[in-house]
């Protein structure tokens, strides 16, 4: 990146990045994401986030707040609705001033839907709540469910991994290690190593009341340590099939 800036800097608007690759439980290395601030600044290259999966999911500020890393511009959606569609963009007030001084266009069909607009507000108001103890909620369990799966996998013998955040993670039915995997060509090639043993994993939790959307597994703030008990129950009985 360093190089690509050096060279070409001044043709460059923007550089535009997940900050977190939370579909496949790939977090950045330690300061990979301060040197890519540092750089883009070096160059006067404008740091664009998607955080389209991240932001309100990682939590109420993002892979931005996770990482304490804050970019030029960012684009959100998912999470933000609480299940309604919707998505947005943000970013520092010199940036993004220049859309209401007209300088930049910024058109949308559906711009200030109320329905959307009513749903987010009222699901950060939820999320919110108490300074945040959804989150607090979510990822204990998410970290609950995590350990259990992977005691599981180690007790039954079984290669696979578990890699991600609570609140968010993947299982992967591999012979790598989940350290090895750092990018998404490592998760291509772990991935693709057994995909049909991640297909009859997804069916026999889905006969047993578990939905999970293999690799991914998604935890919601109205997750109990009863539902992590009859998924990991779950768990368990699908891999003796």
């Amino acid at each position: 990146m360093e190089k690509t800036l050096k060279k070409q800097g001044k043709e460059i608007a923007g550089v535009i990045m997940e900050p977190i690759e939370l579909g496949h439980g790939i977090l950045p290395k330690e300061g990979y994401m301060k040197a890519v601030r540092e750089l883009t600044e070096k160059y006067n290259v404008l740091l664009i986030f998607d955080e389209v999966k991240t932001l309100f999911r990682v939590g109420l500020s993002g892979a931005q707040g996770y990482l304490k890393v804050t970019p030029d511009l960012f684009v959100c959606s998912k999470a933000m609705g609480g299940g309604l569609p919707i998505s947005a963009y943000g970013g520092k007030k010199e940036v993004v001033e220049l859309i209401s001084q007209g300088k930049v266009p910024a058109m949308g069909t559906y711009n200030a839907n109320p329905l959307s607009l009513a749903g987010a507000m009222a699901n950060i108001e939820v999320l919110e709540k108490d300074g945040g103890k959804a989150y607090e909620h979510m990822y204990r369990i998410g970290e609950k469910l995590m350990k259990g799966i992977g005691k599981i996998f180690e007790e039954l013998n079984v290669k696979a991994i578990v890699k991600g955040l609570p609140c968010q993670f993947v299982t992967c039915f591999t012979e790598m290690s989940a350290d090895e995997i750092n990018n998404y060509r490592d998760w291509s090639k772990a991935a693709g190593s057994a995909p049909e043993k991640g297909e009859k994993f997804r069916i026999e939790l889905l006969q047993r009341g578990v939905f999970c959307s293999y690799p991914d597994w998604h935890l919601s703030t109205v997750h109990s340590d009863s539902d992590v008990e009859k998924t990991l129950k779950a768990v368990e009985d699908s891999l003796q099939m």
